[in-house]
């Protein structure tokens, strides 16, 4: 058995959860600050047997990123021109994993 900790944005990590459910998976799951900016996240934990680590960390991948929109700044005495804004991904989770020897209930 393997456990997933995958700490995620918690704007996106609503998402993750419900398409883990509905695939079958179970998580815990606790609000976490942290890093520079000390923003709210969600850290998941998910206990899975070795086959199901690829469709878990797909899950994860697929629901947990955000675009944002970027707008150029154009300096004083700078070309004239208008650029597009740029759409780029943001966020992402961060996942830990490690194997599991046993898993009791008590």
């Amino acid at each position: 058995m393997k456990m997933i900790m995958a700490i995620i944005p918690k704007n996106e990590a609503e998402a993750v959860l419900d398409n883990l459910v509905e695939a079958g998976y179970t998580a815990t799951y606790l609000e976490s600050r942290g890093w520079v900016m000390r923003r709210s996240q969600m850290t998941l934990f998910i206990a899975v047997n070795k086959e199901q680590v690829e469709p878990v960390m797909d899950i994860i991948r697929t629901h947990c990123h955000s675009q944002i929109r970027i707008n150029p700044v154009h300096s004083e005495g700078g070309q004239g021109g208008t650029e597009a804004p740029v759409q780029a991904d943001f966020g992402g989770a961060v996942i830990f994993m490690w194997g599991l020897d046993s898993v009791q209930k008590g």
